[in-house]
């Protein structure tokens, strides 16, 4: 089932051994030394989240007691030092059998306790937590023993993530492991500020006697914020939250059906993270990657339960990707281009050769100084260079300082578009490749029967009759699809009919019936579950179905028939949805045939919603450039019929849109680059912000009512089976850091109770700033503390977790776009199940299900990733051909000798370094009164300011600058040639 980790030294010493050059292992490994398990940790127990901004002094230390201290300036710095020459041996991992049998056994001991959330328990305040806690290891980006990272409990025992203070507490763990974690105690903040009053008067008491629990007795200051909110709730005269159906604008547009407790945003926001306890604790096993997960079978025999054929047995290698880096020593080292990851030492005999190569390479092969040779550049050839290793779990042991890596390979050269995609794709993991052929004979298996050569010469595909049975007939329906531009996989189209008696329209929102291709245990089915989503870059497309599927049989094109999954529902004309005499929605989900008479893009739709094209037009007098002929209509509707059915989505799309975000939905959009691109589909051109416009909010808002029916609909006839998508509440550190800084530079309160609240806060914010950048500023750091939405099966989480925070629902899933996420497949399956009365034989039970939640979540996250970099690294050839000068720049947050710029022209945020500046200006950092690093000031400062003088000769436009929060400079972006390349910034000096 897993990886033992059980035999300590022995194995080590046994392993050793057995290193050699042949294998590309080295046993020629340091003595791994570091300050000591806590000592030297940034200050980052606030918040598992990036900010490298953070002031240099502030480091953590360990009390005697248990708890995590922070010592105070240069006593720190001191330890830390004194630290580093220390050897010290990494702990033994726990087998995976051990620690699973006792998380099971004390998960079972914890539910008949209280929650951690509980703090207002019958129990005397004391509260029962595991000490041994599982969750995904986040590790924040720097090569540096002392970086912390942080785990999220999985079975949210712990509200806080659990410090993982250094590399000696991580146990060799790496970014994105399955870990288990002890306990150890409390992290207690002492910066030379006030102590926070949740962190005066705890003790944790860590005994065999408490058994697998950590008993933690509250002080008063817990009490005293019930008491405080208690007494706010008076003043303020307001109730129990009760259900989401205890709201009637929730009623009027989501008509909830099923009961769910709303939680109290005023009890949120009183009980704030510094005044809930965070705990630290220590790595002791790594669980072994599977395709799609392991469990303990409930008895906790240790039985694994794993998904699909191809998520059988552990992947026990991992692909690293990134640079060389040369010691002066000779020895080799991959620095990844994944900054989360730690540096590996490749194989003795890789450095050997490659030093070889150095030294062949300089002017005199005979000196061997490091600085000779430097200066001959062909040590900097080859660390530009990208290559690639494998890194097997279980061969960094207990006395290695860096994880050992083997099979080295040159991946190819910075800044040429192939390799760097190539490097971003195995990076993330999602370089698949081409389908196998077992699932290409697959697809043509599936599809046979409906094949037939068009008029062109090319293949098509269409049902035949046979697959008609079952099926409600909308082909004489005037339905369309509205996509992007260049949109091959056409997931999903749309129709409108206006019932003018009841005041009322009819929507259909049809949607490609991907399940009746991909079935169960199939191939195809098997390789879709594995990539999990499509994966869309600048230049290409990796399909997670093949493209006879995804682009043929089951795009939506335009003029041929399709087999779709269709949800049809009636909606009033303001966007609400109707009551029936009942008290149910008049909701009809099924199995269809269509034929869609247009292919619309977002342009056109544009184009129809402005006025610009559409009333009583006709073929021969319309412009090319508003509404051209390949989007035109067929099928005997025309383009004055489907321009009014446009016009009338938007109109009621519009009207519910509005009304969304009157009841607490909330959209941060950032800023998404598009390129266009030279004739080899490889050289960008040009780099500009992608518009959002309404052609692209209609679409949007009928597909989001859809997921949300189809939601419900699983959850009252699936039960625990219902594969959902919510959305947590967003990190409050972070939520109040921002308003914080909103606070001290522009004296502007951003309330962030709820979605609500923060929307209208952005809406006065938007009104009452005469500048629009500071808007887009805020909104750009409020990104950050927002966590991503996952997948989840609805029986492992309780009915109040169900809920989506960023649109202010109770639950919420994927239906509609199948051809490229898998969650939507199994959607699909589990609704005909519903259909069919067939739930009960429903072949994945809710482990299952949610397995593969967990898959996709991961997959979801890697193919964004890869999404982002694919960006970056377009963006920085761009300016490696153009760079951009004189292009402003909003400083978001201030550090010693570093702060971050968002450039609003191309949507990015970037660290610009004054160690980089040296030749035009000297710099002196103003720490003022009281305030941390990323609070910035306008007129009475409180944070910290950067002040910079002009040094460069013959440059007489600026002489002093003050760099704090918001304030405008000039700068030019440039490309980082180096691995990974990447945007940077320079300096000119002030905003004009």
């Amino acid at each position: 089932m897993s990886e033992n980790h059980n035999g300590g030294k022995r194995r080590a010493k046994n392993q050793e051994g057995q290193r050699n050059s042949s294998s590309g292992r080295t046993a020629n490994q340091p003595t791994t030394t570091t300050s000591s398990s806590t000592k030297g940790s940034k200050n980052r127990a606030e918040s598992g989240r990036n900010n490298n901004n953070r002031r240099s002094n502030s480091h953590v230390s360990i009390k005697n007691n248990g708890c995590i201290r922070r010592p105070n300036g240069n006593n720190s710095q001191n330890r830390s030092r004194s630290g580093r020459d220390k050897s010290i041996t990494y702990p033994a991992h726990k087998s995976v059998e051990e620690c699973l049998r006792q998380y099971t056994s004390q998960h079972i001991e914890y539910t008949k306790g209280s929650s951690s959330n509980d703090y207002n328990s019958s129990n005397n305040n004391v509260l029962k937590l595991p000490k041994l806690v599982r969750g995904k290891l986040r590790v924040l980006p720097g090569n540096n023993d002392n970086i912390p990272a942080f785990v999220s409990c999985d079975r949210g025992h712990y509200t806080r993530d659990v410090l993982i203070a250094d590399s000696l507490a991580r146990n060799r763990a790496m970014d994105g492991d399955l870990v288990f974690v002890q306990i150890d105690g409390l992290v207690e903040r002492d910066d030379g500020q006030n102590n926070k009053k949740g962190n005066q008067g705890k003790s944790a008491i860590l005994d065999e006697e408490a058994g697998d629990t950590i008993i933690v007795h509250d002080d008063e200051a817990l009490q005293e914020d019930m008491e405080d909110l208690a007494l706010e709730k008076k003043h303020r005269g307001s109730r129990e939250p009760g259900t989401w159906q205890d709201d009637r604008m929730q009623m009027s547009l989501w008509n909830p059906q099923v009961s769910i407790p709303r939680s109290d945003p005023l009890q949120r926001s009183s009980l704030k993270n510094e005044n809930i306890p965070q705990y630290q604790g220590r790595v002791i096993c790594i669980v072994p990657d599977r395709q799609f997960g392991s469990e303990l079978d409930g008895d906790g025999t240790g039985t694994a339960s794993t998904v699909g054929a191809s998520g059988s047995g552990s992947v026990r290698q991992r692909r690293i990707v990134g640079s060389l880096k040369i010691l002066p020593s000779g020895t080799t080292l991959l620095t990844p281009l994944n900054k989360a990851l730690p540096q590996f030492l490749c194989p003795s005999e890789f450095s050997k050769t490659i030093n070889q190569q150095i030294s062949a390479g300089t002017r005199n092969n005979n000196n061997d100084d490091e600085d000779v040779r430097e200066e001959t550049g062909w040590k900097e050839v080859v660390e530009q260079a990208l290559y690639q290793a494998i890194y097997t779990r279980g061969d960094w042991l207990e006395t290695h300082k860096w994880p050992p890596c083997h099979s080295v390979e040159k991946l190819g050269e910075s800044c040429l578009v192939e390799d760097e995609i190539r490097a971003l794709l195995m990076e993330n993991r999602v370089d698949h490749g081409d389908h196998p052929p077992e699932v290409l004979r697959d697809v043509d298996h599936s599809v046979k029967d409906g094949l037939y050569q068009r008029e062109d010469g090319d293949m098509g595909w269409k049902p035949t009759p046979n697959m008609y049975k079952g099926r409600r007939d909308y082909r004489q329906q005037r339905i369309f699809t509205i996509d992007p531009t260049t949109a091959k996989d056409l997931d999903d189209a749309l129709h409108v009919t206006l019932l003018p008696d009841l005041n009322q329209v009819e929507i259909g929102v049809h949607i490609a019936d991907v399940s009746f291709f991909c079935r169960p245990h199939t191939p195809v089915d098997q390789e879709a579950q594995r990539r999990a989503t499509t994966v869309y870059l600048v230049d290409r497309t990796i399909p997670m179905l093949p493209r006879a599927l995804c682009e043929i049989a089951c795009s939506l094109n335009e003029n041929t028939e399709r087999l779709a999954f269709s949800c049809v529902w009636r909606m009033n004309l303001d966007g609400t949805l109707p009551k029936t005499k009942d008290g149910n929605d008049d909701i009809w989900y099924g199995r269809t045939v269509i034929k869609s008479c247009a292919r619309l893009d977002y342009a056109t739709a544009q184009n129809i919603i402005d006025g610009k094209v559409g009333n009583d037009c006709d073929n021969d007098g319309v412009d090319e450039a508003l509404w051209p002929t390949s989007r035109r209509p067929s099928g005997g509707h025309t383009m004055t019929q489907v321009a009014a059915d446009v016009i009338l989505l938007h109109k009621v799309a519009m009207e519910r849109r509005k009304l969304r975000f009157d009841n607490g939905a909330l959209a941060l959009n950032g800023i998404k680059l598009t390129f266009q691109l030279d004739k080899d589909g490889q050289t960008p051109l040009l780099a500009a912000p992608y518009p959002i416009r309404d052609s692209n909010r209609l679409v949007e808002e009928y597909m989001l009512l859809a997921n949300y029916l189809v939601a419900q609909r699983l959850i009252t006839h699936s039960k625990s089976r219902a594969l959902l998508r919510h959305h947590s509440e967003p990190l409050e550190d972070g939520l109040d850091k921002v308003a914080d800084v909103a606070m001290a530079a522009i004296g502007f309160e951003i309330d962030i109770r709820t979605s609500q609240t923060l929307h209208e806060s952005l809406c006065r914010l938007k009104q009452e700033c005469t500048d629009p950048l500071v808007m887009m500023s805020v909104t750009q750091m409020l990104m950050a503390p927002m966590q991503p939405a996952d997948y989840f099966a609805a029986g492992t989480l309780s009915p109040e977790q169900w809920k989506h925070f960023a649109l202010n629902i109770p639950y919420y899933t994927h239906f509609t776009s199948p051809i490229r996420r898998y969650p939507d497949v199994i959607v699909h399956r589990l609704l005909q199940a519903t259909l069919d009365e067939s739930i009960d034989k429903f072949e994945l039970s809710v482990q299952d299900i949610n397995m593969i939640c967990n898959h996709c979540n991961e997959m979801r996250m890697a193919s964004k990733k890869a999404q982002e970099r694919c960006d970056r690294v377009f963006l920085a050839l761009f300016v490696r051909a153009h760079p951009l000068s004189g292009e402003m720049g909003v400083v978001l947050s201030v550090g010693l000798s570093s702060f971050t710029v968002f450039c609003p022209s191309v949507g990015v945020s970037t660290l610009l370094y004054l160690e980089e500046h040296k030749d035009m200006l000297t710099f002196q950092n103003r720490e003022l009164a009281g305030k941390e690093a990323a609070i910035g000031t306008d007129s009475t400062p409180t944070g910290p300011v950067i002040d910079l003088v002009n040094q460069k000769h013959g440059d007489k436009s600026w002489t002093s600058l003050e760099i704090r929060i918001f304030a405008k400079i000039k700068v030019t972006l440039y490309c980082r040639d180096k691995p990974p390349i990447d945007v940077k910034l320079r300096l000119e000096g002030p905003w004009d």
